[in-house]
């Protein structure tokens, strides 16, 4: 969750460069689109190993790449933007071909025609990629694995995609799909059925097989039916839960502290000192009025000490909307049981770093 919050932080703030002021100073709704995509220039690797392919068009393509070159990945890769060719943008270190944005198997095979990397990662314009997402993709590959999947969550931090299955009645399902931040915390990295083909890393030989097999794959269909083909080869089709897509919902940044407010709750939190409180629900929890009222002055008291606090609810308020009164003042809210995994990781992440705990 914080990488996500510090990448639309990081993306908000470049967007800002290019806002331009009219002759009275005020500002004015106009970003210069053109000194935006100037600014964006990719250095050549002389042996990539994975091709990130982008399919769109205009605006929304330079806004994925922008977040790819915010992603600090240290994987060596190449670039190929595929689309309509009049309305691709040119950009330094990147190279373009000509297809259908909505016809994958179009993509597929012009990205191919133009790249020569062993792997092959394909993203939509609507898309941007969190730190370290092509580090744990590649982390995730191995010789038996044909796909490794990304793990999509919307801009206002709900699950989209976390890997697909097939029930008894032949049916798809996304699993977890539509949860809200604060649920979506399944562990592991996992086998699955199949994937949306937006952010799956992709072997280039079984690609290109299974590209010859067939005439063409709409979005809809082509994740299933390449899925289908890998694990019918022998390989294994996995998801990486770590690797991070943000489907990109266009919420403003008003409206965005109010449906997901963790962009200004990082801001805050980047000021603060490296000092941690937490705090176990008993010790807070109310047993009427007057108590409820002492619970919420002793939060806003810690949270305002220039601390992070950390706040266990009991096992029924591990949810909203008893949370959000939390969330909203800065209170990072646990969802994890006493005795959970998850809260052992927490712990020993903030070894030393832990003020104190409050409990009873």
């Amino acid at each position: 969750i914080d990488r996500v919050g510090r990448l639309r932080v990081a993306l908000e703030e470049r967007a800002g460069r290019f806002l331009r002021t009219s002759d009275d100073g005020k500002p004015s709704a106009s970003i210069d689109w053109s000194a935006r995509e100037r600014s964006i220039e990719f250095s050549p690797a002389p042996d990539p190993q994975v091709a990130v392919v982008i399919a769109g068009r205009g605006r929304d393509v330079l806004r994925t790449l922008e977040s790819l070159l915010l992603s600090t990945t240290t994987v060596p890769f190449e670039v190929v933007l595929v689309g309509n060719e009049a309305e691709l943008p040119s950009v330094p270190g990147v190279a373009t071909a000509t297809a259908n944005p909505i016809d994958m198997h179009a993509v597929w095979t012009a990205a191919l025609s133009v790249s020569t990397a062993p792997y092959v990662v394909l993203l939509d314009g609507a898309i941007d990629v969190a730190a370290g997402w092509l580090n744990e993709l590649v982390e995730c590959s191995g010789a038996d694995i044909g796909i490794v999947a990304s793990t999509a969550v919307g801009d206002e931090l709900s699950l989209q995609e976390s890997g697909r299955f097939v029930l008894d009645d032949g049916s798809v399902v996304r699993f977890g799909a539509d949860d809200s931040v604060g649920r979506w915390m399944y562990g592991v990295d996992r086998e699955i059925d199949s994937c949306s083909p937006y952010g799956a890393l992709v072997r280039r030989s079984l690609l290109g097989d299974w590209l010859s097999t067939t005439r063409s794959a709409s979005y809809e269909e082509s994740g299933e039916a390449l899925s289908t083909f890998v694990r019918n080869a022998g390989a294994r089709v996995v998801i990486a839960t770590s690797a991070v897509l943000v489907e990109r919902f266009d919420i403003s940044f008003e409206d965005r502290t109010v449906v997901a407010p963790l962009a200004e709750q990082l801001r805050r939190r980047d000021r603060r000192s490296e000092s941690h409180v937490l705090v176990i629900a008993p010790s807070v929890e109310p047993t009427g009025r007057a108590g409820d009222a002492q619970a919420d002055e002793l939060l806003r008291a810690l949270g305002a000490s220039d601390r992070i606090v950390h706040l266990l609810p009991a096992d029924a308020r591990r949810s909203q909307p008893w949370t959000k009164q939390f969330e909203r003042s800065g209170i990072e809210v646990v969802d994890a049981p006493l005795g959970s995994d998850e809260l052992r990781a927490l712990v020993a992440s903030l070894e030393g770093r832990i003020d104190f705990a409050l409990v009873t």
